[in-house]
């Protein structure tokens, strides 16, 4: 029955008034109305379409469109419900935010209205805590591709709308920590942490083996003829180098 008054609530506030510019209710009359504002109600009246049909992102680019050109506490409300609909509880909870913060001299069943559906989507929104990091500043937090800026407070917690989501922890020093997983509505995820320090793997070549370095040395020890004809013999392989080459003695 709520869901209900909600949903007429939504339609009322859209087709009986916008608070434009001032920040009074305006009767939607086009003939008093500046080019601005007939373009907000154009933008309305078309998500209005779009969420009637189900079309939810659609609603959502209107209203959005439309607040960012005349803000008001009845595109707000929408937008929050289309949010809502299409599972995007952490923006339909800031919506409502903004709405309840915003526009304080709205009519009281407004208010409640808004403030029991930003409860309800909060209840839905889920969480990632994470355990076992170090009270340190080096932490970064890579959340779906996205740098999430974290401080020294731990565990650290994660909000998230409900879905598919990976995980990437980084600490300078150390192989990165990956996690994914899928959560539901109002899910709590407890994910614990564990760092492995990175190995450093020698490059392979000859050059860095100990062993290349220690026949040098001998080589070196018995005489430089032999440094001189590698280096002569190694020349003739480069085309570049084909000219011959002075063998120095060491002797």
């Amino acid at each position: 029955m709520r869901e209900l008054v909600q949903m007429a609530l939504g339609v009322m506030l859209v087709q009986g008034c916008l608070m434009l510019g001032g920040g009074s209710d305006v009767v939607a009359q086009s003939s008093e109305l500046n080019s601005e504002q007939q373009e907000a109600i154009a933008l309305v009246q078309a998500g209005e379409l779009a969420a009637g049909n189900g079309r939810w992102a659609d609603a959502v680019e209107a209203f959005e469109a439309a607040n960012r050109i005349s803000p008001a506490y009845t595109i707000l409300y929408n937008l929050a419900y289309a949010r809502r609909a299409l599972g995007h509880y952490l923006e339909a909870r800031q919506a409502l935010t903004d709405l309840l913060e915003q526009y304080v001299d709205i009519p009281q069943e407004i208010r409640d209205v808004a403030r029991e559906m930003r409860d309800e989507v909060g209840e839905r929104v889920a969480r990632i805590t994470l355990h076992g990091l170090a009270e340190e500043p080096g932490i970064g937090i890579r959340l779906n591709g996205q740098i999430r800026t974290v401080g020294l407070q731990r565990p650290i917690e994660l909000e998230v709308n409900p879905g598919s989501h990976a995980l990437t922890v980084l600490l300078s020093g150390h192989e990165d920590f990956m996690w994914s997983g899928r959560l539901a509505d109002g899910d709590e995820r407890v994910v614990d942490v564990g760092f492995s320090a990175v190995v450093r793997e020698s490059s392979g070549s000859v050059l860095g083996s100990p062993l290349f370095w220690t026949l040098t040395g001998l080589v070196l020890a018995g005489g430089g003829v032999g440094l001189g004809l590698w280096l002569h013999d190694r020349a003739q392989l480069v085309p570049s180098q084909a000219e011959p080459m002075m063998v120095i003695s060491l002797d």
